[in-house]
């Protein structure tokens, strides 16, 4: 007896929650974004190393009942050049996502998953990191090795921009 007062209990509350009207959001909105980076990095490797990114793709984002920004999602190509002691190098264009989480308009999650790099160095060597990075683990924005996936040699990829 208690099992069918317990499923009764159940199923009446979720025919509530069916019956009730459901607060509306917004629908996504889709928008086609083009960024260029221009940076210098000073962490990565013993010089200075400078990269210009152009970054294309497609942002999502998604907005509460409220009007509020809930979510934003990135699925982007990007392309860097790296340049150092006088040495340039182009990647080849890579493609990943990010997906940021907000509360109260504040960012309380930003993942990324994908290639994290991809180029040939100058010696010849192939260079490709790619995986997961935790973005608010990451206080400059810039990162090389994910945090979990591929492992990549950084003091190869350093070298190629040494003389």
């Amino acid at each position: 007896m208690r099992k069918l007062a317990l499923a009764a209990s159940i199923l009446a509350a979720a025919s509530v929650a069916y019956l009730a009207p459901a607060a509306s959001a917004s629908p996504p909105v889709i928008t086609p974004v083009t960024i260029t980076v221009t940076i210098t990095i000073t962490d990565l490797c013993r010089f200075p190393l400078s990269l210009s990114s152009v970054l294309t793709g497609t942002e999502i984002d998604y907005y509460d009942a409220s009007g509020a920004l809930v979510r934003s999602y990135l699925h982007l190509t990007e392309q860097d050049t790296f340049s150092a002691n006088g040495i340039t190098g182009v990647g080849s264009p890579y493609t990943f996502n990010v997906d940021f989480v907000f509360v109260n308009g504040v960012p309380v999650s930003i993942f990324a998953e994908g290639v994290a790099e991809k180029i040939t160095l100058l010696s010849g060597t192939f260079f490709l990191t790619a995986g997961r990075v935790d973005f608010i683990a990451h206080n400059d924005g810039f990162v090389l090795v994910p945090d979990h996936g591929t492992p990549a040699n950084v003091a190869a990829f350093c070298a190629a921009f040494t003389k």
